[in-house]
């Protein structure tokens, strides 16, 4: 049930908003920079 009320702490609060974008868009860049590597590791698939 902590990942309820965490969820609802950062939707009510508007700073942590922008800090979880934050987090989203560099956990995005990270996951295109995995899926590069997988391509060149694999490019079978």
């Amino acid at each position: 049930m902590t990942g309820v009320r965490q969820a609802l702490a950062l939707r009510t609060a508007p700073v942590t908003v922008k800090a979880r974008c934050r987090v989203t868009t560099s956990y995005a860049r990270l996951h295109i920079d995995l899926q590069r590597v997988t391509t060149a590791l694999c490019p079978a698939s």
